[in-house]
């Protein structure tokens, strides 16, 4: 498994282009990270399982009692916890990659364009910023009508849910959101519900979503 992006299959001519590719060079470890955390939680529970066996074995039924817990406590809480870490890492590499478009957009414009920093935008979500600085300065046009626009959002409701709300989902509109996509949520307190299955299928997502607007060809 390549873990890193191929320069070749990138043209670094263009602005997106070498952001696309410095892109990758961010999300591509991340599907090794997914990868090697399914692989250390599986043989971690491993593990237990065999403890736990050699205790009943044993007749050591207080290990037994105790490997049990902790297996619990492993299934319910550690686990989430990994993939709320891979939700927060690949969405801060989204960002980044995005500013880091905006940063080459300005490197390569003759114009007297304002930097990226001191760019001003109404809008307060951490796409909204880039996007519309690559609309007024790199004259990209149509990143929120891809079609999986919609479903980044949906990423970035849980990544500030993590963030802010210790993994619940608040307000009608996110809630009718996560139901949209088929994410699971806790019916007692609305806390996201993340397997490994859904941390694969949402950095699939990112990065088609990723790979498709940045080939977008500036309008001038």
């Amino acid at each position: 498994m390549n873990y890193f992006p191929d320069v070749s299959n990138h043209d670094l001519s263009t602005s997106g282009g070498m952001a696309l590719y410095l892109a990758h060079c961010d999300l591509d470890p991340i599907l090794g990270l997914i990868d090697h955390t399914e692989l250390v939680l599986a043989e971690s529970l491993s593990r237990y399982e065999l403890i736990e066996c050699q205790a009943t074995k044993m007749k050591d039924y207080y290990t037994q009692s105790q490997i049990m817990d902790l297996r619990a406590i492993f299934r319910a809480r550690i686990e989430p916890l990994s993939y709320e870490s891979i939700i927060l890492i690949l969405i801060s590499r989204v960002e980044e990659a995005f500013k880091t478009w905006c940063l080459i957009v300005k490197d390569r414009t003759d114009n007297d364009i304002p930097d990226f920093e001191s760019f001003a935008c109404s809008k307060h979500g951490a796409l909204d910023k880039p996007i519309k600085y690559l609309k007024d300065y790199g004259h990209v046009v149509g990143i929120k009508a891809d079609p999986l626009w919609d479903y980044i959002t949906a990423i970035c409701v849980i990544r500030n849910a993590i963030v802010h709300h210790g993994g619940r989902i608040t307000g009608e509109k996110n809630l009718e959101k996560m139901e949209r996509y088929n994410f699971d949520i806790f019916f007692e307190d609305n806390r996201i519900y993340l397997e490994i299955d859904t941390i694969r299928k949402i950095y699939q997502k990112v990065v088609e979503f990723i790979d498709r607007v940045f080939m977008i060809e500036p309008t001038q």
